[in-house]
């Protein structure tokens, strides 16, 4: 009838959100979907099963297979299988190289980017097996680490070294003759004297009296002596080492004798027997090395490592000392 309205029905029909109108778009959908599907999945691995739809039409759904089970042939494909082709998978050496990316690689040189041709290359360098060409034997090519870590720490000891005595100078020169002190008496009972008990009380004496006395004054003898006269030239040099010899290694050997003397027990009585005892002996014995030391000291070394190398050498020098230093007064008068 020309006046009537349409009804609910036609009105969906019309605006197109009927019945079969919802299935032609879901059988468009379905058709997408497989279409995709047979583009990314290869076509052995698919199985169309048929449904039918409520609305009347056919939906198509790809059933997926399971992946095949491993094979024989260990994990999924790698640089270490493809390159060197092993028959059996050294999970170890991955568990290596990966904490090496991780702990070591990662962390030391993040802004560095290796390709995986040098990441390749250097795995073969270090794991393979070479053959020797007499026994026939197999010998890894792997090589221990070189001598330049031991001398990169070296620098890096010597530049914190260096870092400490620019701020603490007084301190790290008398920890440096404490070190001096202590290794000269340890060598002195081990190797000269051969005592068949170690006396601790004595390398106790001897290291203190570095860490005390000769590192201190040390630092502020030589300190001064560099201020009253500086630089590297001949007189210089020869003026530094009259000095030295002449005036403070007496005033030395009367502090070494004293302060070893008193720390074992003994009165002014005991030091002043000692010191007539051995202060000729220590310093005439002393022309003999530090002479030519202070001389190489002087016109060579450093002032602010000065000290360093004074116990270096005193070391040595320091077995003479705490050897003569710890003998008893009567036991050198028994002798003369």
């Amino acid at each position: 009838m020309p006046g009537r309205a349409p009804n609910r029905a036609e009105s969906r029909r019309a605006s197109g959100r009927g019945g079969s109108s919802r299935g032609d778009m879901r059988i468009l959908a379905a058709a997408h979907r497989n279409t995709v599907a047979h583009l990314l999945i290869p076509k052995q691995s698919l199985c169309p099963r048929a449904s039918r739809s409520p609305a009347g039409a056919y939906r198509f759904s790809p059933t997926f297979q399971r992946p095949p089970p491993p094979t024989a042939h260990g994990p999924p494909p790698t640089a270490h299988q493809f390159v060197e082709k092993k028959d059996k998978y050294d999970y170890a050496r991955t568990l290596r190289m990966g904490s090496f990316g991780l702990l070591i690689h990662g962390t030391v040189a993040p802004c560095r980017r290796r390709s995986t041709k040098l990441k390749l290359k250097l795995t073969l360098i270090n794991h393979t097996e070479l053959r020797h060409p007499a026994t026939g034997s197999c010998e890894s090519s792997h090589q221990p680490p070189s001598s330049s870590r031991t001398t990169t720490a070296s620098k890096m000891v010597w530049a914190a070294y260096n870092k400490l005595l620019a701020k603490q100078p007084l301190l790290v020169k008398a920890c440096t003759s404490f070190v001096g002190f202590t290794a000269g008496d340890v060598l002195a009972q081990n190797f000269v004297e051969k005592k068949d008990k170690y006396d601790y009380a004595r390398t106790l004496r001897m290291g203190s009296f570095g860490l005390l006395i000769h590192g201190t004054t040390g630092h502020y003898f030589y300190g001064a002596l560099d201020g009253a006269l500086p630089g590297t030239a001949p007189v210089t040099v020869a003026s530094k080492v009259l000095i030295d010899q002449v005036f403070w290694n007496p005033i030395f050997g009367c502090m070494f004798f004293s302060y070893l003397t008193a720390t074992s027990g003994g009165g002014p009585t005991e030091i002043m027997a000692k010191i007539k005892a051995d202060l000729q002996t220590a310093v005439m014995g002393s022309w003999a090395v530090w002479v030519p030391a202070h001389t190489v000291n002087f016109a060579f070394i450093p002032p602010a490592q000065r000290l360093l190398y004074i116990n270096t050498i005193q070391i040595g020098y320091n077995i003479f000392l705490s050897f003569l230093g710890n003998k008893d007064v009567e036991e050198e008068e028994k002798t003369k």
